[in-house]
């Protein structure tokens, strides 16, 4: 049940009611014309074939009967007219309605789809952490219609069903006697596809878990492709995939050998029981014209029987694939971010009191931890690799919450504050910034897309970046590849800066932003802070020191705690912790 029920409410099923209701509506239709137009082959090709006199047709006096009632009497051109227009219009609703189903696949994926990026992206930021790339993309892109097709051969399957009552009543007002025969053939028929279902389901089950794993490990080998191929772990890599693409593929032939073994047998079945059919019905009195719409009875039923064999082998066949998504989509809602209500509307002072945060049941990342970073002014921690310092701007960002202590904004904890709105209000720029592939203006405007030209240009001039825009033959226009490629280290960076200020931000945070790039790159950069040093709330994180020289207030973290505290010249006044960091700092980069 909790199945099905997540099928639907996924699948957005309120949304979908009123197509449902049209699809429902066309199917009573299409039923009722049936009803009428397949008794009525029987006299017209009977009166067609000279076989029986119009008068002696038992269908067509009831039909004289009614129509006399209400003062007139059907001709036979006018009955021929009438069961050929009710069948074609029938075949058209019919139509239509496959349309209509196959328009409510598009919709399900689309929902599925979107609930699952929508619960990532509220999820906390530990959980995404947790999260394989390549899993989720294979969620989506691979599972997500799984849905689809679920919900679709369902209602296709509850179609189905309602056509083959239809059919079948037909069938036994035709002849109950070869009606009998045709069920306990298509009895049978359901217990051999039941069985087949069962064994299909296995296959998939296995398929869904290899690759999973296939995607995951693709999506991990891209990530690290370069690593590979200076690494000459081609050969390493290509075993490893192999494994899981021959583990997946597998278990998906045994999967599509089973199920093309299960249509053979269908078919098979299906001829023997019309053989069946026409060669006992001599025996029941049947005349030949009510064999032949007795078997186009059978025609238009045996689709209708396998589409609902379908639908049970889509639900069973789809559930390990629909489960995983569900097991996904209820993870992440399990670990969405509570946002609070406060917004921050102008510069505030941000304090760390007496912070404690640990990754899990891991070691403290740190204990105690205090400090203040001003308003309006630079403030820089500095420290070794693996002291805290991405973790205090996780944390100063909202997306990570205190273990202990509290994080303040002036007089707001972080639980009050109102994260998205916070983050409109940050500038960040890390390590390795991430650009999307486009142009140089894509990538500047992607958060402020109402940027004008002038707004642009001032910010390019900042950071340094409009001469060598003005130097490119296309300009803002110029396409710099996946994540700029086509881009050097410091023209990245300094594409990353200007498309953190050009948002006019609160706060600005520095996350080791020019630790990789060379003197020039750093220097323009250096000098685009200088240029707005006063005006707004500056963090910088490094372990390299030229760039934090000038900072108002620097903190050196060493294990999770502030050793020492104040400007660049008073820290080596002390000739403490800072002083030694500096001299080794001034050596590696020598």
């Amino acid at each position: 049940m909790k199945y099905f029920l997540n099928v639907l409410k996924y699948g957005n099923a309120r949304a979908l009611r009123p197509i449902v209701i049209v699809v429902s509506s066309l199917l009573i239709i299409t039923g009722f014309l049936d009803i009428i137009s397949i008794p009525l082959l029987i006299p017209v090709i009977e009166i067609v074939l000279g076989v029986n006199k119009a008068a002696d047709s038992p269908i067509l006096i009831k039909i004289n009967h009614l129509t006399s009632y209400f003062g007139f009497t059907l001709s036979l051109t006018i009955m021929v007219v009438l069961v050929i227009s009710v069948i074609i219009i029938s075949f058209v609703l019919k139509y239509v309605n496959s349309v209509l189903l196959t328009y409510i696949r598009r919709k399900v994926i689309i929902s599925f789809r979107l609930k699952l990026m929508e619960v990532f992206y509220e999820s906390n930021w530990t959980k995404v952490l947790k999260s394989r790339s390549g899993e989720l993309i294979n969620l989506f892109v691979e599972k997500c219609p799984f849905a689809g097709d679920t919900y679709f051969f369902i209602l296709q399957g509850v179609t189905a069903f309602f056509y083959s009552l239809v059919y079948a009543g037909i069938g036994i007002y035709v002849s109950w006697k070869l009606s009998i025969i045709l069920f306990f053939s298509f009895t049978f028929l359901t217990l051999i596809n039941w069985l087949s279902v069962k064994l299909i389901r296995k296959q998939n089950v296995l398929n869904v878990k290899y690759s999973n794993l296939l995607a995951a490990d693709l999506f991990d080998q891209m990530r690290a492709i370069k690593f590979i191929f200076s690494s000459s772990l081609q050969e390493s890599n290509l075993i490893k995939t192999s494994k899981f693409n021959d583990y997946s593929l597998k278990h998906e032939f045994n999967s599509r050998i089973l199920v093309n073994a299960n249509n053979f047998l269908n078919q098979l079945l299906g001829f023997l029981i019309i053989m069946l059919i026409a060669s006992t019905s001599r025996h029941f009195g049947v005349t030949l014209v009510e064999i032949a719409v007795f078997l186009y009875i059978v025609k238009q039923l045996f689709p209708q029987i396998q589409y609902i064999l379908k639908a049970y082998q889509v639900w069973i066949g789809h559930k390990p694939q629909l489960e995983v998504i569900f097991h996904n989509i209820e993870g992440y809602k399990s670990h969405r971010t509570v946002d609070g209500h406060y917004v921050i509307k102008h510069n505030e002072e941000i304090r760390f009191d007496r912070v404690s945060f640990t990754y899990d049941n891991n070691e403290p990342i740190f204990s105690d931890l205090s400090l203040t970073i001003a308003k309006n002014k630079t403030t820089a921690i500095v420290g070794v690799s693996g002291s805290g310092k991405t973790t205090i701007v996780d944390l100063l960002m909202g997306l990570l919450e205190p273990r202990e202590g509290k994080l303040m904004f002036g007089t707001h904890a972080l639980s009050e504050i109102n994260k998205k709105e916070l983050h409109k209000k940050i500038g960040y720029v890390s390590q390795e910034s991430v650009l999307f592939n486009g142009t140089i203006k894509d990538n500047i405007i992607i958060r402020k897309p109402d940027a004008t030209d002038k707004e642009i240009s001032e910010v390019l001039k900042m950071t340094a970046l409009d001469k060598f825009i003005s130097s490119l033959p296309e300009g803002f226009n110029t396409q710099i590849g996946e994540n700029g490629i086509r881009l050097s280290g410091g023209q990245r960076q300094r594409i990353a800066l200007t498309r953190a200020l050009i948002i006019k931000p609160q706060f600005l945070i520095l996350d080791e932003a020019t630790s990789s790039l060379d003197v020039e790159s750093e220097a323009a950069i250096q000098s685009a802070i200088d240029n707005i040093h006063g005006s707004l709330t500056i963090l910088i994180i490094a372990h390299r020191l030229s760039t934090v020289r000038l900072a108002d207030v620097i903190h050196l973290i060493s294990h999770g705690e502030v050793v020492e505290s104040g400007t660049y010249g008073e820290l080596l006044v002390l000739k403490g912790s800072f002083y030694r960091f500096d001299q080794i700092s001034s050596k590696s980069t020598v």
